[in-house]
């Protein structure tokens, strides 16, 4: 019998569960999919794995931190009405952009192929692992979806 590509991911679901929180820890699990290479399927084993944590009770934060070719939204079929680059300018805070996809499933879109978040990847993961804090006890697991390559910008997500 042919199987298809995600009978894996099927085999290893169950063992996500296994992966327990300290009694009292606010901070959320993150998960980053990364790979050197781009079209691989870094955005939909992000979005499936969000989508897994969800069903196993967790209150999830899907990040795109591909700001290159951010397309969460894209596979999603969802339209962020605010992106990361409206917390840049200051017009609006890091919770205000977040959008709700789908029960326990938010989304934080940084827009794709904007010049002024490729310019400054680097600094931008910085600003927003410190607004991470924000998110303590809110999220039991954020997930990022990050740019393909191994690159400063890419390895500053991982940390």
């Amino acid at each position: 019998m042919k199987q298809d590509q995600a009978w894996r991911l099927r085999e290893l679901a169950p063992a996500f569960e296994f992966f327990p929180r300290p009694d009292g820890d606010a901070h959320p699990r993150r998960i980053a999919i990364t790979s050197g290479k781009g079209g691989v399927g870094k955005t939909t084993i992000a979005l499936n794995l969000a989508i897994l944590a969800t069903k196993i009770g967790e209150k999830t934060l899907l990040i795109d931190g591909d700001v290159n070719l951010a397309n969460i939204p894209i596979l999603s079929n969802s339209s962020p009405s605010y992106t990361y680059v409206d917390v840049l300018r200051g017009h609006k805070t890091l919770a205000e952009i977040i959008y709700e996809y789908a029960p326990d499933l938010h989304i934080l879109a940084t827009g794709s192929g904007i010049l002024e978040l490729m310019d400054k990847a680097a600094d931008f993961n910085d600003k927003l692992r410190y607004q991470f804090r924000q998110l303590d006890g809110i999220y039991q697991r954020i997930v990022i979806d990050t740019a393909s390559g191994i690159s400063s910008a890419v390895f500053s997500q991982l940390d």
